[in-house]
């Protein structure tokens, strides 16, 4: 496809134009120029095709993708339109245009890193309140659980306990003076090196700790919380009865301090379920 000149505005100089055809080496550069890439691409492939909507924002972005240099014949075509009533034709843009600029759903994971990336400067940029900003990347991660968002998961659950109990046991540093400070910082910081700093120190681990820790912390954590309290209720019992059989005191004190132990450990072990509910 041959390069076409723009003239977007008449005191400024016209951006250098990309040849469409040439993007499938570097298409990735896309959601760094234009970043209302990923929001658009996001929708499309995470929305069924019947239910694909074109809202004004869709001509916004063709503007955008102009302005940054990226011209096609369809991307004209779309800037151009002042209203959205010709939602065929408009979906057609688009779904050219998408190919047009290699974005598709095999690169899916890509198209939901620059999604995070964007929604977070978004938020950023209109001071969003924090705890709103990992709402939202809670439900990106919670409907498409990449391993690179899993941060934002464990640092939601972390905020939302500081606000409920004033303190939190997800997120070593975090605390309920430093959480509005801490929290913008990580998220400046993971737009630069979108990362998970949690999956990263899974990783490092060696492999039998990391099957200990899956298996006996996480998959039989009810399992094995069961078979404590069996062996403790066996065990108070058995010691009972190898008490004095006339002393009231030995027989009540045990008793006593057994129930406190068991309510003690039954509402520490539902704590930790809700936490992972």
């Amino acid at each position: 496809m041959e390069k076409q000149q723009l003239n977007l505005h008449d005191k400024q100089e016209s951006p250098p134009v990309h040849n469409i055809g040439e993007l499938n080496t570097f298409h990735h550069k896309i959601y760094e120029d234009v970043p209302l890439t990923a929001d658009i691409a996001f929708y499309w492939f995470t929305t069924e095709v019947s239910e694909h909507k074109v809202t004004t924002l869709w001509i916004e972005w063709a503007q955008k993708l102009l302005q940054a240099g990226y011209s096609s014949t369809q991307i004209i075509q779309l800037s151009q339109f002042t209203n959205t009533e010709n939602q065929i034709t408009l979906i057609g843009l688009t779904n050219v245009i998408l190919d047009e600029l290699s974005i598709d759903i095999n690169d899916f994971g890509t198209i939901l890193k620059y999604k995070a990336i964007y929604c977070i400067q978004l938020k950023l940029e209109s001071n969003e309140n924090v705890f709103s900003i990992l709402e939202s990347l809670e439900k990106i991660f919670l409907d498409y659980p990449a391993a690179f968002l899993y941060d934002f998961h464990v640092l939601y659950l972390a905020y939302k306990e500081l606000r409920e109990e004033g303190e939190q046991n997800y997120w070593e540093g975090l605390s309920f003076r430093n959480k509005e400070m801490y929290v913008k910082q990580y998220l400046n910081n993971w737009i630069k090196k979108p990362q998970s700093q949690l999956y990263q120190k899974w990783e490092k681990k060696p492999r039998i700790q990391k099957i200990v820790e899956y298996y006996l912390l996480n998959k039989y954590t009810l399992i094995l919380s069961f078979v404590i309290i069996v062996s403790i209720i066996s065990y108070c019992f058995w010691l009972m009865y190898k008490l004095s059989e006339d002393n009231i005191i030995t027989k009540v004190m045990p008793i006593f301090g057994f129930i406190i132990f068991i309510m003690n450990l039954i509402f520490y072990i539902a704590k930790i379920n809700n936490k992972k509910s």
